[in-house]
């Protein structure tokens, strides 16, 4: 377990991702063995400048990365009645699905580039960092997977991209 926490933190560390780390590995149930190793969403330096989002290699170490938030995220916005989704939030989202497709990672660090429907869908990153995580473990050779999507109360997109995972 430790040589594991050793690898992801070079890797993690040599990826220039995080700014901070809060690492842990707590057993999920007890008297199990499964190490969980947890980082912070806050992302500065290189990542911004376009270095490359390369965290394939956790998945050689068997480890399962997952990232918690949401591509479109605006609580100001929110519909709380419901309704249907705002049109901003649905061209960022899709946006977004076709940068994960083409493998368009640029775009995804960049994305205040993408103006206005940006703006809004991200009024603050911590809910879209994580999409970062994810898009840096799709390999060369493979397509992102979407296994969920679809808007709640109108500025909440609740896409959700997996790497590694065969199309359905």
């Amino acid at each position: 377990m430790r040589t594991l926490a050793k690898n992801l933190l070079l890797i993690v560390a040599l990826a220039g991702l995080l700014a901070g780390f809060t690492w842990s590995f707590p057993a999920i149930q007890k008297g199990t063995d499964f190490p969980a190793a947890y980082a912070a969403a806050r992302m500065v330096g290189r990542w911004k400048s376009g270095a490359p989002l390369e965290l394939a290699p956790l998945r050689d170490e068997g480890v399962l990365v997952v990232g918690s938030g949401n591509v479109v995220h605006n609580l100001r916005l929110m519909k709380r009645v419901g309704g249907p989704a705002f049109d901003w939030a649905v061209r960022f989202n899709e946006r977004v699905r076709e940068a994960l497709a083409s493998r368009d990672h640029r775009a995804l660090v960049e994305f205040e580039r993408l103006g206005e429907d940006a703006r809004l869908a991200v009024p603050t990153p911590e809910h879209y960092l994580p999409l970062l995580y994810i898009a840096g473990l799709q390999r060369e050779d493979e397509q992102m997977s979407f296994a969920v999507d679809g808007y709640e109360m109108g500025s909440l997109g609740m896409l959700t991209a997996v790497a590694g995972m065969p199309a359905s």
